[in-house]
């Protein structure tokens, strides 16, 4: 009997793929993006309002996963949405709008008692040394250097 179930042909056919044209023509990427242009386009939109208009780049502890349960978009999302649709990640883009912040604080007259610390924190950054980088990398001056170059003459 062992010799006749070993010698017995198989019920079942054997295939051999043979992708098509059409398999071949389609694009890896197509089949890898996570959401549309068209939803991007939304999902940019509500995370640049609620980041913003509620200034959530202020808070210093701001990680991608608290924006993501600040905005209701899933991490992962979010950061397709900032990598596509923005070309940043989320640290370039966080620090960005802190620079622009800065930027603000550095020349209004209501934060002329604060010292550059007292500034990079009241923007959001969380240390001196990333406040000087990010604000040098972005405008080519350091902070004094760009209260100087916008300061009124006296």
């Amino acid at each position: 009997m062992a010799y006749s179930t070993l010698t017995q042909k198989s019920i079942y056919a054997i295939e051999t793929y043979q992708p098509s044209e059409k398999d071949e023509i389609t694009p890896k990427k197509v089949l890898n993006e996570r959401l549309t242009a068209d939803q991007v386009e939304e999902l940019k939109y509500l995370v640049m309002r609620k980041t913003v208009d509620e200034k959530l780049y202020l808070d210093p502890s701001l990680t991608l996963s608290v924006l993501s349960a600040k905005t209701g978009i899933s991490t992962h999302e979010l950061s397709y949405v900032l990598n596509n649709g923005l070309g940043k990640n989320f640290y370039q883009f966080i620090n960005e709008l802190r620079t622009e912040e800065a930027k603000l604080l550095l020349l209004s007259k209501d934060t002329k008692h604060l010292d550059l610390l007292g500034i990079a924190i009241r923007a959001g950054f969380n240390s001196k040394t990333t406040f000087y980088t990010t604000f040098k990398k972005a405008t080519n001056l350091t902070p004094k250097e760009y209260i100087k170059a916008n300061s009124a003459p006296n």
